[in-house]
């Protein structure tokens, strides 16, 4: 999709309420993306910042020979009903019962994601993606698409052991990372309903809209690099083993033990005739 054809996408799909014209308006005639007014929206700074870095992140991916994967990583307790996903900021502030759910969800998928990495220890892992959302069955699907390098296809299912993940290969780096940052300004179903059925406008709408309500690359997702993709130079962990706590001594059960009874006991184990006998 060319960046034209993006944006009579978005103009298309914001024109149908009142509330979104001026947005619209905006995107319309906006030809060198620099006004900052339309959040994560606007496509053609979204165009220029590919541009200027997809080279850039290819030769951080490029570690060595390791297989480079394409993940989607998505948790039912992230999912939105219709009409909560564009809630992000003047929205939650209005209705703070709502604040937990939306303002900190995005840390919550960014924050899993860099854990379920942490659980390799690994030195040479590299992860470029966005956080993203999905329509699904009547609610929007939250989480990330990742392009990571470095990790064995056959480990990811033990380190994100909750939630739904897939995964593909990857055979042209800078080719999916193209599509990858398009998609994620693009209103999409999930994949499983994508061939069966068309994405509603008004949800599109609510996804444009959750993008305009964001700061430009935001959602963006960074692992083993700096902020100018820069690979960065892991030390392994040391772990120092602790040793373990000795159990203590039941010096209290001691006059209980078979050879420590008092002398002349009358229990069964030293000779006697038991407690039964003494209680008749």
């Amino acid at each position: 999709m060319t960046l034209e054809s993006r944006r009579q996408q978005i103009v298309a799909a914001l024109n149908g309420r009142s509330k979104t014209r001026k947005l619209s308006q905006r995107i319309e005639r906006c030809k060198r993306g620099q006004c900052g007014q339309c959040g994560d929206l606007c496509p053609v700074k979204a165009n220029k910042w590919a541009r200027d870095h997809v080279s850039k992140i290819v030769d951080a991916l490029t570690v060595g020979k390791a297989e480079v994967l394409l993940l989607r990583y998505t948790r039912g307790v992230w999912a939105r009903k219709d009409g909560e996903l564009a809630l992000f900021r003047a929205d939650a502030e209005q209705q703070p019962a709502i604040n937990e759910l939306v303002l900190t969800q995005q840390a919550s998928v960014e924050k899993a994601v860099r854990r379920a990495f942490d659980k390799l220890d690994g030195l040479n892992i590299v992860a470029v993606g966005m956080i993203d959302a999905w329509y699904g069955l009547e609610r929007w699907e939250i989480g990330a698409s990742v392009i990571v390098a470095g990790v064995a296809e056959g480990r990811l299912p033990e380190i994100f052991p909750a939630g739904f993940l897939f995964t593909t290969k990857v055979s042209n780096i800078r080719v999916s990372l193209r599509k990858l940052f398009a998609d994620a300004r693009r209103a999409k179903r999930t994949p499983a309903l994508s061939l069966i059925a068309r994405m509603p406008k008004r949800r599109q709408r609510e996804y444009f809209a959750w993008l305009a309500g964001q700061k430009p690359n935001e959602r963006l997702f960074r692992y083993g690099c700096d902020r100018y993709f820069n690979r960065l130079e892991k030390t392994k962990k040391v772990t120092q083993a602790i040793p373990k706590k000795p159990r203590p001594f039941p010096y209290w059960l001691q006059p209980y033990w078979f050879g420590y009874h008092r002398q002349g006991c009358l229990c069964r184990a030293c000779g006697g005739p038991g407690k039964q006998f003494l209680h008749r």
